[in-house]
């Protein structure tokens, strides 16, 4: 008699990818420009969200969330920022950072598993390292479209003290979870 073969997608990992995707779109829709010094920062829940899914879900499945939720978004449905969605948003100037989002789950899945002497420190590194990546990556694909200058004003500086904010969050969720 063989043994069976156990699946590599249990009903138990399916939950977890439906409850990655549900997540995604809910935190995708948090958006504030809180200003400061009379510059608006734009602040949304997405990039955050990549990264702890990555981080709080079992090792890939967060990327396999991630991509179910692009998948959807490709085929039109309204799931991303702001209740967008459509292959346009791959194809415009939003698609070096969905790819970031991509990539950023991957790194951190990574990441994660490998022993920090602080999980403080831990948290912080993984928040960074995941936040630049997805940034690297959004304006790479802006300067590769519309030139340095333009791409560096339309997909970094504006993004940037926000991204540290969200950083920030990232690093004391990862912390307090921990509970260290």
């Amino acid at each position: 008699m063989q043994k069976s073969k156990k699946s590599a997608f249990s009903g138990k990992r399916i939950l977890w990818v439906i409850t990655g995707i549900i997540f995604l779109f809910l935190a995708s829709q948090i958006s504030i420009q809180p200003t400061v010094n009379g510059l608006e920062i734009p602040i949304t829940g997405q990039t955050l969200a990549v990264i702890l899914l990555a981080y709080f879900l079992p090792k890939y499945d967060g990327a396999v969330s991630l991509f179910g939720y692009l998948l959807l978004a490709a085929l039109g449905v309204p799931i991303l920022s702001e209740f967008s969605g459509g292959w346009e948003k791959f194809t415009g100037g939003s698609a070096g950072f969905l790819l970031g989002f991509f990539v950023a789950t991957l790194l951190v899945s990574f990441l994660k598993d490998l022993s920090f002497s602080s999980v403080f420190f831990k948290g912080f590194l993984i928040n960074l390292l995941g936040t630049l990546l997805i940034l690297f990556l959004g304006n790479l694909w802006l300067i590769f479209n519309y030139g340095f200058s333009d791409g560096l004003s339309y997909g970094f500086f504006p993004f940037w003290p926000g991204a540290m904010i969200k950083v920030l969050f990232g690093t004391f969720a990862i912390y307090f979870w921990e509970g260290k």
